[in-house]
């Protein structure tokens, strides 16, 4: 019978980018490929920022807004899946810390026109919001779209800040900030403030950050159950919620001092 890690299986419900890869018994002698992304969180990143806003920490949903987090591990990962495929026929890349987009790729311009013709061409799907929060996320992010300070860049940061919180993807604070950042002297004192202010209360609300809060404590009651190989599975993967959660409440302060 194959046995369930439970560790893996609870972190897979809040945090998609650790899919759980449960062995057989008679595996569990190699490392999973949860294990090796695990590890690979525990060491430094071998990927040099330009930006400071590069730096931050983005917690990838895939979730359509108000959609249940309770869902068994297989049915989240089978609709994870989906939307990843849909997102990928964009052309666009991924969120993915694991392969960050290099520097020498990162032309926004080329990634903005992408993103706009799959928007048209795909009006009124069902997963459109997926892909403006995952695209505008890679987009001022990844492609470094928050570092052009020309006209251009402005205009093109103020409409993807707006597909951001259009689809949900103003729960993470530390983006929002640097979007607002980067649009002072564009957008009025006013404006920005009550979107500020939105970003604030979409993250205090924000159901998935709220898993994360929690998981400390669940591991906790979970812990007499696991093996010590599983525990060496999670304690990374804390460790990377630990520093998102810690950012995130950082960088509300952030906002609420705009």
């Amino acid at each position: 019978m194959k046995r369930i890690i439970i560790f893996p299986l609870l972190l897979a419900s809040v945090f998609c980018l650790f899919r759980c890869n449960p062995p057989s018994d008679g595996a569990s002698n190699t490392a999973s490929p949860n294990y090796e992304k695990a590890a690979r969180l525990a060491n430094a990143s071998s990927y040099d920022p330009q930006f400071e806003f590069q730096n931050i920490n983005i917690s990838t949903s895939y979730n359509l807004p108000g959609e249940s987090l309770d869902l068994p591990v297989e049915v989240f990962q089978d609709r994870v899946i989906k939307r990843k495929e849909f997102v990928a026929k964009s052309g666009l890349p991924l969120l993915d810390p694991f392969h960050p987009i290099s520097p020498e790729g990162s032309d926004w311009k080329k990634a903005d026109r992408q993103y706009r013709q799959f928007l048209i061409a795909q009006q009124g799907h069902q997963y459109l919001p997926v892909f403006r929060r995952v695209g505008s996320t890679t987009i001022l992010k990844d492609f470094a779209l928050l570092a052009d300070n020309s006209e251009e860049g402005k205009q093109a940061i103020a409409f993807y800040t707006n597909e951001l919180f259009e689809s949900g993807g103003h729960t993470t604070a530390p983006l929002v900030y640097y979007c607002l950042e980067a649009l002072e002297g564009t957008w009025g004192d006013d404006k920005i403030k009550e979107y500020a202010q939105q970003a604030i209360s979409a993250s205090t609300q924000n159901p998935e950050l709220a898993q994360m809060r929690d998981m400390p404590e669940r591991m906790e009651r979970e812990k007499s159950t696991a093996t010590t190989e599983e525990i060496k599975q999670v304690e990374p993967m804390m460790a990377k919620l630990a520093e998102i959660v810690a950012e995130q409440d950082e960088y509300v302060q952030k906002l609420r001092n705009i």
